[in-house]
């Protein structure tokens, strides 16, 4: 029996308690990525089964792609990488955008409501003052 050798572990334990194998690895020029397949490159090549450079080669992914995946894993968890579950992250950071700017913009009118109250007290006072001889 022929056994390839690797650069780096063949087996690893996660810190979650699963082992994970070079076996578990998505095949070559994967098309589909479903969340599991991303969540194992993202282990692999945090917990340094493969090397960043070897996954781009190997999976054809950009950069950019590999961050996204590794930042919905440290601050969604795995499930994250579904599709449905980045469409529902964005949504609610639109949501929390939209909410910032409707506070500030709320803000920003009794701020001025309040603004023009005082300046029209003032010419109120002084037309009365002025109307009334003092």
């Amino acid at each position: 029996m022929y056994i390839k050798k690797f650069q780096g572990p063949r087996t690893m334990q996660l810190p979650y308690g699963n082992f994970m194998s070079r076996a578990d690895m998505p095949q070559k020029f994967t098309k589909r990525w479903v969340a599991s397949r991303k969540a194992t490159v993202v282990n692999a090549v945090l917990f340094w089964s493969i090397s960043l450079d070897e996954a781009f080669n190997l999976y054809v992914l950009s950069h950019d792609e590999h961050t996204i995946w590794e930042i919905a894993v440290a601050h969604y968890g795995e499930r994250a990488l579904g599709v449905t579950s980045l469409k529902n992250i964005n949504n609610l950071k639109k949501f929390k955008i939209k909410k910032i700017n409707y506070f500030i913009s709320s803000y920003c009118r009794n701020l001025l409501g309040i603004l023009v109250r005082i300046l029209l007290n003032k010419i109120l006072r002084k037309l009365l003052r002025a109307s009334s001889g003092y």
